[in-house]
């Protein structure tokens, strides 16, 4: 699905309101309520245990392993040869020493390593290539790309997602990397817990919770409609045939709000799992719509 396609979401998101509102006013209030009760129900319950129970099966199920698997990502990565990489496609027009570049980069200023090797250029070419904006750019370029590489092969895609997400919009996780990375009074596992904890964590959680939701979601559900079949039929209103049929359609609002929250956490689900890569679900179409846009802001607060 291509990102000019996005408006397929609002068309989906007006379909089974109209169809839910429709079937709910046919069959009337006495034949929907227990039901449409249990959406809301199930919504609301989903939503407060899912809460609960992702820290929990995070904390004991998964956050070790993916310390672990951090641990193997960051042993991986050569920050002195991906920079050095990077500078050299660049052509100063000079030799870059890597045992230079790994001076600076394990030196007692490596927070600073972007502005000591900026210099480094200006002091063997003569002058300033182009502006440092541009040069740290680049280097955060590289350091993503690099990155990105070894988390795509080792970790969940929503892992990757999110340190794209934080090193392009902050550069300042290149320049904490470096300096960790340094710290020989730091252990493997000391940065692994920092990398967890800056942007694997989140996604994880959010990813487990959603999980959760949908399978309490299935449950309630299933109780509720079992609970409407025996019920539907003792369940009387005094009130005219067509009243019967307009709160039907009413309460049936309750059932299009469950639905549509249902709708945003599956397509936030796939989004997750694919770490944003999908050409046919990504968050860039999403936000081309209109109406499935602000449902997926807003609805973001059940979880």
């Amino acid at each position: 699905m291509d990102n000019h396609f996005g408006w397929i979401l609002d068309v989906l998101v007006i379909v089974i309101a109209a169809y839910v509102l429709i079937s709910n006013a046919k069959r009337g209030l006495t034949k929907v309520i227990v039901l449409c009760s249990g959406y809301i129900v199930a919504t609301l319950l989903s939503s407060m245990l899912s809460g609960f129970a992702a820290p929990l099966l995070y904390e004991t199920v998964a956050r070790d392993n993916s310390i672990s698997t951090l641990e193997t990502v960051n042993s991986k990565v050569d920050l002195t040869e991906l920079f050095t990489d990077a500078m050299e496609k660049e052509n100063f027009g000079f030799y870059i020493d890597s045992r230079h570049v790994g001076k600076i980069l394990n030196g007692e200023k490596r927070g600073k390593f972007d502005d000591l090797l900026f210099d480094y250029v200006v002091s063997q070419t003569g002058a300033e290539p182009y502006s440092k904006e541009r040069f740290v750019s680049m280097l955060n370029n590289a350091f993503i790309s690099g990155y990105s590489k070894e988390l795509q092969e080792r970790t969940p895609r929503y892992v990757g997602m999110y340190f794209r997400r934080t090193a392009v919009s902050d550069p300042q996780l290149m320049r904490d990397f470096v300096t960790i990375s340094g710290d020989e009074k730091m252990t493997a596992q000391d940065r692994a817990v920092f990398i967890e904890d800056r942007f694997s964590a989140e996604p994880s959680q959010l990813t487990l919770r959603i999980f959760v939701y949908l399978i309490i979601f299935s449950l309630l559900m299933v109780f509720a409609a079992l609970l409407s079949a025996g019920l539907q039929n003792r369940i009387f209103f005094n009130v005219t045939e067509k009243t019967d049929h307009f709160l039907g359609g009413l309460i049936g609002l309750l059932e299009v709000a469950a639905m549509l929250v249902l709708l945003t956490l599956i397509v936030r689900l796939i989004i997750l799992l694919s770490g944003d890569q999908a050409s046919w679900c990504n968050e860039t179409m999403i936000e081309s719509t209109g109406v499935f846009r602000y449902l997926y802001h807003r609805f973001n607060l059940m979880i």
